[in-house]
């Protein structure tokens, strides 16, 4: 017959499942310390952006077409575009969020007036319920229109490539609703060439049924800084966890 004292783990054992125990918080720690440098490079980066922005925000603005350069002069400058809105290829960036209501961006294609250049606008915020219950039509702005803001290169698709947005394939209807502004990704499903920037309007709303133009631009730092701290908290906690767990005596049996 087996004695219970058979059935207790050796002293070996104990000691190899503390090793591994160990090992494991190890690299814990260490992947947290990864994720925590990770998130203060964006922090820098962020930073960097931004003072890039305010530098270029406050010079003279532009008008388009007649001052288009390069794209890469082009970024973060104020501008005034004059021309014919395309509804008909209008996309939305859904989720986003005004004084606590659900909404949609409006991004509208503009034909810029004396020249073959189409330039996105976003226009800027419809309620939600506005968006699925009413036509576009009640929305949309005809004729010559005139309109002011900023541009901004394109925005940033989801780093996870599930949750970024996949344009459509040949014979596939065009995607209406976007996480994110990709210029790239609505350029695929245009008849006709777009510039490398877009327009984030500022100017007022012509009507009270158009979009509602973004006040100014986020100049923020986000989350990084926190989220930073929180993983190299995390490593700390894996560290001493596992010295503690190292320090700690085997229980005695008798």
């Amino acid at each position: 017959m087996t004695t219970s004292s058979t059935l207790r783990p050796t002293s070996s054992s104990r000691t190899a499942r503390r090793w591994v125990f160990f090992a494991l918080a190890l690299v814990v720690g260490v992947v947290c310390i990864r994720l925590g440098m990770w998130q203060l490079d964006r922090l820098a980066e962020r930073r960097a952006q931004n003072a890039a922005a305010r530098a270029k925000i406050d010079l003279p603005a532009l008008i388009l077409p007649d001052d288009l350069t390069s794209l890469a002069d082009l970024p973060y400058r104020r501008a005034s575009v004059h021309g014919v809105f395309d509804s008909t290829h209008e996309v939305y960036l859904r989720d986003r969020a005004m004084d606590g209501m659900a909404g949609v961006h409006v991004v509208t294609p503009l034909h810029l007036a004396g020249s073959d250049q189409t330039i996105l606008v976003e226009r800027g915020w419809i309620a939600d319920k506005v968006y699925r219950t009413q036509p576009p039509a009640s929305w949309s702005v005809g004729g010559q229109v005139e309109v002011s803001g900023l541009l901004l290169p394109t925005q940033r698709e989801p780093s996870l490539a599930f949750l970024a947005d996949r344009p459509p394939g040949l014979g596939e209807p065009p995607l209406r609703a976007w996480r994110a502004l990709s210029i790239p990704g609505v350029q695929a499903q245009l008849p006709y060439p777009v510039l490398g920037v877009y327009l984030m309007q500022e100017s007022p709303a012509p009507s009270e049924d158009a979009p509602t133009p973004q006040s100014e631009l986020d100049l923020g730092e986000g989350s990084h800084l926190g989220y930073s701290i929180q993983w190299f908290a995390f490593a700390a906690t894996a560290f001493i966890g596992g010295w503690i767990w190292m320090r700690r005596r085997p229980p005695v049996h008798r």
